[in-house]
């Protein structure tokens, strides 16, 4: 309506009277004839002035336009809606079709809302843009009145005025007004962001989320974070995760989230809980390889446990075989009394290596009916996981021969382990324990014997591992049982070889229980840490004829050199943290033996080849006997 007003008035000052002067000045002064030829020149004419005039009368209105309308294109928000923002020069008369209409301004007669359109202006657009208007200009008027403005000045500031005179052009100020196209359709604050999932770190917290469904029409261009319920922090990002540093190790945290766009700030999302890492987080994320190394050391040393009982229950069937052979008159008395023997071995296989032995001595009566046996073992292995283990045991025991056909026995004990443990976690663990048990010999006919036992055993274990970050220390206990039978036949093929075919169940257990730990990670120390040891049971089968036969042309009880072939079938049964494996296969085994001449000493190579679960295992072991 204001171009249109000045088209007319235009038209109306200029062009109205170029016309007259036109026609006079080309059709002369005749009015008083108004012959038809006349008028009809008159009509043509008058035509052809209108066309010319229209035209001149258009590129006017857009100097007009061009010479009133400038800096277009300054976009606020107000209450999700967003308008561009123009700007006109000129009085306040001359823009009154516009400055009026509530199209162009929407805070005609409203104060409150021209407030909140120069505060909008104030806050979004600021001053960056006064350098685009014309020259000179320092102030921005919101007119809402012919007698209140808001001002919006170059220094920032806002100030409520009377208008100036509103006839009058200002080179220093410029009307604001809305171009109406430009109105968008009202944005609203985004939904809340999903899924959040936050991952704990070393004094900060990662927060992945999904991006809200609805961003409200308008991009997402911050997302903010609130702690416990506290204040709200921006993260200065638009994606996926968040990352919060700063945070104390050891702490639990509540964590909301919250998108923000053009109308502001979102929906908060619902809080996700993470307590940052600690001594407590450390440990449950190790916890099972933990518990898988605790538990292959108990193995070794339940293998170990089996192992040493073998060998004393071996010594003590030999007491009785050797006793049910001697001649009574004749050797008793110094076979029941032995001052101090030394044996020792070494074996060595593809994935492990063991060294080990005994010691040993006997105080018997004269007849042989009863003993007191001193005895002991040392022992060190490397396993395949690169555990190193070295353990000394000894024991007292007491020997009675009830009958001519059956010897029973007791004993006490104790054992010293230390073991380096290497893997994911590495360390050391020193135990000792305290053993109880019994043990039985009999012959249940002429040359095939039954034994057994049964020992109970109690360990203190003091264990110190480390992974680099999370160092540990216990002190727990163990206790285990362990038992088994053997029987064996004593064949005499000739006087120069025999066939020992020998029948061997053992089965044993140790249960750890719950083993508290005290860690430290990450400057913090917890002496709370705690997990289940569980269980470790270990079992196995064997049939092992052992033929002997005599390689010095002598009696095999005279000979100095005896040679060995032992084929074996044999299972296995482990059970590690609830896992049961089981394993059967053969092997064989051959061996020489040498006595010195006084029968104090001996030596004894044996050469193993066994396939246990389609694993074959190669041993070699050297025994040293020495009796002093």
């Amino acid at each position: 309506m204001h171009y249109l007003r000045t088209l007319f008035n235009i038209y109306k000052n200029y062009f109205y009277q170029n016309q007259q002067y036109e026609l006079s000045s080309n059709l002369g002064d005749n009015s008083q004839l108004k012959s038809k030829s006349y008028r009809d020149a008159e009509y043509k004419l008058r035509s052809k002035i209108k066309v010319r005039n229209f035209i001149v009368a258009m590129i006017a209105l857009l100097f007009v336009q061009a010479e009133n309308a400038i800096a277009q294109g300054q976009t606020v928000i107000i209450n999700g809606v967003s308008y561009e923002i123009g700007f006109l020069t000129g009085s306040y008369n001359d823009n009154l079709s516009i400055l009026t209409n509530v199209e162009n301004a929407p805070w005609v007669n409203l104060r409150n809302t021209a407030w909140s359109f120069v505060n909008a202006y104030k806050d979004q657009v600021g001053t960056s843009e006064f350098s685009s208007l014309t020259s000179g200009t320092d102030e921005i008027v919101f007119i809402y009145s012919p007698t209140k403005e808001f001002r919006y000045t170059e220094t920032n500031y806002i100030l409520s005025r009377s208008p100036l005179d509103l006839s009058t052009s200002f080179d220093y100020r410029v009307f604001a007004y809305v171009i109406p196209s430009t109105t968008s359709t009202p944005i609203t604050v985004a939904d809340a962001p999903m899924s959040l999932v936050a991952t704990a770190g070393d004094g900060q917290v990662s927060v992945a989320f999904t991006a809200p469904s609805d961003n409200g029409g308008s991009a997402i261009t911050d997302y903010d974070y609130q702690l416990d319920g506290g204040s709200w922090v921006s993260a200065s990002t638009t994606s996926s995760p968040i990352v919060i540093t700063g945070l104390t190790n050891g702490t639990s945290y509540s964590i909301k989230l919250r998108a923000v766009n053009a109308a502001g700030d979102g929906t908060a999302s619902i809080a996700v809980q993470v307590t940052t890492l600690s001594p407590q987080s450390a440990f449950d994320a190790v916890k099972d390889e933990v518990v898988s190394q605790v538990q292959a050391v108990a193995l070794q040393n339940l293998r170990n446990s089996v192992q040493e009982t073998t060998n004393f229950m071996f010594s003590a069937r030999d007491r009785f075989i050797a006793s049910r052979r001697m001649d009574e008159t004749s050797v008793l008395s110094s076979r029941n009394n032995v001052p101090f023997d030394i044996e020792g071995s070494t074996s060595v296989s593809t994935s492990s290596a063991n060294i080990d032995g005994s010691f040993f001595g006997q105080f018997g009566d004269f007849d042989g009916t009863y003993r007191r046996i001193t005895s002991g073992d040392f022992n060190l292995q490397r396993d395949e996981g690169g555990n190193s283990t070295a353990a000394l045991s000894g024991r007292i025991a007491w020997e009675y021969l009830t009958s001519d056909t059956a010897m029973l026995g007791w004993f006490v004990g104790a054992e010293y382990v230390q073991s380096d443990l290497n893997g994911t976690f590495s360390g050391d663990q020193t135990s000792f324990g305290a053993s109880i048990g019994g043990y039985f010999v009999s012959e249940l006919q002429d040359q095939l014997y039954l034994d057994g036992h049964l020992t109970l055993k109690q360990n203190e274990h003091d264990l110190m591992l480390s992974n680099g970050m999370l160092d540990l220390e216990s002190i727990y206990h163990s206790t285990t049982v362990l038992g088994g039978l053997t029987l064996t036949g004593v064949s005499m093929i000739d006087e120069s070889s025999e066939l020992w075919p020998t029948l061997s169940i053992n089965a044993a257990r140790s249960d750890m229980g719950t083993i508290g730990f005290t860690g430290k990670a990450y400057g913090l120390t917890d002496s709370t840490l705690s997990m289940d040891g569980g269980a470790v049971s270990y079992a196995d089968v064997s049939v092992a004829p052992k033929y002997r036969v005599a390689m010095d042309r002598h009696t095999l009880a005279n000979s100095l050199l005896v040679a060995t072939v032992t084929p074996k079938a044999m299972c296995e049964y482990t059970e590690l943290g609830g896992i049961a494996s089981r394993n059967c296969g053969t092997g064989l085994g051959l061996g020489i033996l040498g006595t010195t001449d006084d029968g104090n000493g001996s030596l004894e190579l044996e050469l193993g080849l066994d396939n246990i679960g389609g694993v074959t295992r190669h041993s070699m072991a050297l025994r040293a006997d020495l009796r002093f």
